[in-house]
């Protein structure tokens, strides 16, 4: 009765009723394995109540009983339950020695679909962690086996997850190779919720080529698909990651309404991975308006969460964050030793887009303290990656970085080169939020060569960018984004425009 209640979904009434008789039975009967099976049992319960440290303390039980019942395909299931309540008390040590020691057990047993199962668990734990080359090594290995096996639906799962890190690893092209397997083969076996997941990694990987209208089909249509499933997190993921492409778009409001909405279903499921992604965009955000107070207080809550949740890529973006922020408001060294410790968490993860953007934010401060050679250096390697996985937005800001440190270096051949590619490139992913800046630099750049009229054309499409942008702000928000060094700089370069 306890397990039928657990599956209906009224894990109360099994935790402190139906289980709790049955365990008086058990012991009455001195049954050690019937007792090992109401602990887990109970374990599953209380997992699923919240009360973690109850449901840890029943899974122990489990293991101890099932280790003395001889049960070692039971020791290694409760092992792996375990694990997970570890992960989520912020115990990964333990977490890790409790998965590996069910790894043996299985092996030792022989449980093919159970050992692959468990790599895919292993992996599991290595991405909430952000230990992405680690989870994929795992998942290979769970989808190695799983296909001697010849089970499509965990291959399916399989080429999903190994898709999934190939994406968060900056390897684009390996993740559409196996998410586009992985959407085909749910489609054929009949899982709806598969394809949801896929179609939500392939969203990713439009808008890291800044197809954003393409992403965008992707995100609405595995939306829909949420909402008619009733998958409140995938909902969730789908309306945050609408929430980005606004913000690349410069569609501000419609960015923070996707992340308040998003954070809300996050908040109701208890998905703390989920609630730092997105508050790190919204901090994201805030910045970029020039909102820093409130976008360094979404940063301190994120942060408690990460020291309960470790996971090192997004430690890598909240430090990267950080700087910017300090970096806005001139602590230029702690900016610095915020983008160390970003490049830091970034190796950790294994994440190249992490690693990249961190470096994107240390050589921003190389030319702010004027170390534009430095900032070169850095710049040149970071363009010839970012143009090697074709990552759109890191194309754009690092061929703006770029212009600036060869400006800097009094190489103004090559500043209006770079920024007019970036501009192009521009063109080619409108609408683009940081038009306006390279409009801005690139009138700079002709004023200062002599072009008057043709800087003067340049500064008011920049103008007109950020009058489309001010359109979609409140006025709260549009005052701060407006008062922002850049933006006054701008206002200020066409204050005398004879059109205006």
């Amino acid at each position: 009765l306890g397990k039928f209640a657990i599956l209906r979904g009224d894990s109360r009434a099994a935790a402190d009723d139906f289980l709790v008789r049955a365990l008086v039975i058990q012991n009455r009967l001195g049954n050690i394995q019937g007792q090992a099976d109401v602990h887990n049992a109970l374990g599953i319960a209380y997992d699923q109540l919240g009360r973690i440290d109850e449901a840890a303390r029943e899974y122990q039980l489990a293991v101890d009983l099932r280790r003395r019942a001889g049960d070692e395909r039971g020791v290694a299931a409760s092992l792996a339950n375990l694990a997970s309540i570890q992960r989520l008390q912020g115990n990964d040590e333990e977490a890790r020695a409790a998965l590996e020691e069910a790894l043996l057990t299985l092996e030792r047993i022989g449980d093919k679909r159970a050992i692959a199962n468990l790599h895919n668990e292993i992996g599991y734990f290595e991405e909430q962690k952000g230990g992405y080359r680690a989870a994929l090594g795992e998942y290979r290995e769970a989808l190695r086996i799983r296909r001697e096996l010849g089970d499509q639906r965990a291959i399916a799962e399989s080429y999903n997850n190994v898709g999934f890190v190939y994406y968060m690893l900056g390897e684009y092209d390996n993740a559409a190779v196996y998410t586009e397997q992985a959407r085909d083969l749910f489609e054929s076996t009949g899982n709806p919720e598969g394809v949801m997941s896929a179609q939500q990694t392939l969203g990713l990987l439009e808008v890291a080529r800044g197809a954003w209208q393409d992403a965008q089909k992707a995100y609405l249509a595995a939306l829909e698909t949420s909402r008619s499933l009733g998958s409140e997190q995938a909902e969730a993921v789908s309306l945050g990651n609408l929430g980005r492409i606004a913000q690349y778009q410069g569609r501000y409001e419609a960015a923070a309404a996707s992340y308040a909405q998003a954070l809300a279903l996050l908040e109701e499921a208890g998905d703390r991975r989920g609630l730092t992604e997105f508050t790190l965009y919204e901090a994201s955000l805030k910045l970029e308006l020039g909102q820093l107070g409130e976008g360094s207080a979404r940063l301190d809550r994120a942060q408690e969460w990460l020291n309960a949740d470790t996971n090192s890529e997004q430690q890598s973006m909240l430090e990267r964050l950080r700087g910017a922020s300090l970096l806005a408001s001139g602590d230029l060294q702690a900016a610095r030793a915020a983008l160390k410790r970003a490049m830091d968490s970034a190796a950790a993860s294994g994440s190249i887009v992490a690693r990249l953007e961190s470096t994107l934010g240390l050589a921003e401060i190389d030319l702010a303290l004027d170390e534009a050679v430095s900032a070169r250096e850095r710049l040149i390697e970071l363009r010839r990656e970012a143009d090697s996985i074709r990552h759109t937005v890191l194309q754009l800001r690092s061929g703006e970085s770029l212009a600036r440190a060869e400006w800097a270096l009094d190489r103004p051949a090559e500043a209006e080169a770079a920024v007019r590619a970036a501009l192009r490139r521009a063109r080619d992913h409108e609408p683009y939020a940081g038009a306006w800046r390279l409009h801005l630099l690139l009138g700079e750049f002709l004023q200062q060569t002599g072009r008057a009229e043709a800087a003067l054309a340049e500064w008011r499409a920049g103008a007109a960018e950020v009058a489309r942008l001010k359109d979609n702000l409140d006025p709260t928000a549009a005052e701060s984004f407006t008062g922002q060094t850049e933006v006054r700089k701008l206002a200020l370069a066409t204050a005398l425009d004879p059109a205006a």
